[in-house]
């Protein structure tokens, strides 16, 4: 996959992560909305992050 074909974005007044991804002719065709869950970036595959953290909510803990 070439640079700019995914993006991540942080949204900061309502605490979700947009994800962007196949760009073609300069517009993305696919958004992903999270609040929840771990994604892995597209370069680093045996990497991963909790949507809770970069998005700044405290993790939730199910008993």
């Amino acid at each position: 996959m070439q640079s700019g074909d995914k993006e991540d974005i942080v949204n900061l007044k309502n605490p979700q992560l947009q994800v962007f991804r196949d760009l073609k002719n300069g517009q993305y065709t696919t958004e992903v909305t999270l609040t929840t869950g771990t994604i892995a970036p597209l370069a680093f595959v045996d990497i991963s992050v909790q949507v809770q953290h970069l998005i700044g909510l405290p993790k939730i803990y199910n008993d």
